[in-house]
């Protein structure tokens, strides 16, 4: 199993602006078809208030990187992203693969 994260830092100050287009992409997640994601923020931790991560599994790592690839080659999604960017004080994608499943 592979777990597909986008971690994306915003500037503090900046929540209720930054969630409000991550509703959006929620939306645009059932009307276009991608994987439908899990959204945190931190609480706790070295995950800092400020940080949000949305997640989703994926069978196989080709599964994972096409999901991906999809997802960026989306207009409606690049878009809100580039209204969200100018919130970013980091951002970065992460690919998991569990271990030790039976």
């Amino acid at each position: 199993m592979y777990k597909l994260q986008f971690i994306q830092e915003f500037a503090e100050g900046y929540a209720n602006e930054f969630l409000e287009l991550e509703s959006q992409f929620a939306i645009l997640e059932k009307e276009e078809g991608f994987p439908i994601g899990k959204r945190y923020v931190g609480c706790i931790g070295p995950t800092s208030e400020n940080t949000f991560i949305w997640e989703a599994e994926f069978p196989t790592l080709e599964d994972a990187i096409a999901a991906l690839q999809k997802i960026k080659g989306n207009d409606r999604h690049e878009d809100l992203f580039q209204k969200q960017n100018k919130f970013f004080v980091k951002s970065y994608v992460n690919v998991l693969r569990s271990v030790c499943d039976k």
